[in-house]
């Protein structure tokens, strides 16, 4: 139980220090910095971010994310990406393929299986999400980690 622990830790570290790496640095604007902590739009936005988290394994169309927060879709989608940066959509393949990273580390199922645990609607988008949000292929990745 302990080196699975320990694995997960390293790919949490891994992910992070990936991301990290590849985001470049925003100088946080003064108004950003002034603004009020409590706002209704960012708990509106941290609320959508908590929904993403809680349920980034089932469908999560972008109407569905607004109704949680009584807002437009639209409006939440912009919302969103201005509180965070990122898009919805970014944010739910982020969590999806990091789902899929600690399958493949802490378990021998076969990647298709992950891919679908992990709330891919299909093997190929899996593949593609996974190499664009980690430089590479799940299958490499489980294998670099074995070696590890």
């Amino acid at each position: 139980m302990t080196e699975t622990v320990l694995l997960e830790l390293k790919a949490r570290l891994l992910r992070l220090s990936r991301a990290h790496s590849r985001r470049p640095s925003v100088p946080v604007s003064s108004s950003m910095a002034r603004s009020n902590q409590s706002s209704p739009n960012l708990e509106k936005a941290e609320l959508m971010a908590c929904y993403i988290a809680r349920n980034y394994k089932t469908r999560l169309p972008t109407k569905d994310l607004a109704d949680s927060v009584d807002l437009h879709p639209d409006y939440a989608a912009t919302l969103f990406r201005k509180t965070f940066g990122t898009t919805l959509n970014t944010l739910i393949t982020r969590h999806r393929v990091a789902e899929a990273q600690r399958l493949l580390i802490t378990s021998n199922e076969q990647i298709v299986n992950i891919a679908f645990a992990s709330g891919f609607d299909s093997l190929s988008r899996f593949n593609r999400a996974f190499k664009q949000t980690t430089g590479t292929t799940p299958r490499s990745f489980r294998k670099a980690c074995q070696r590890s």
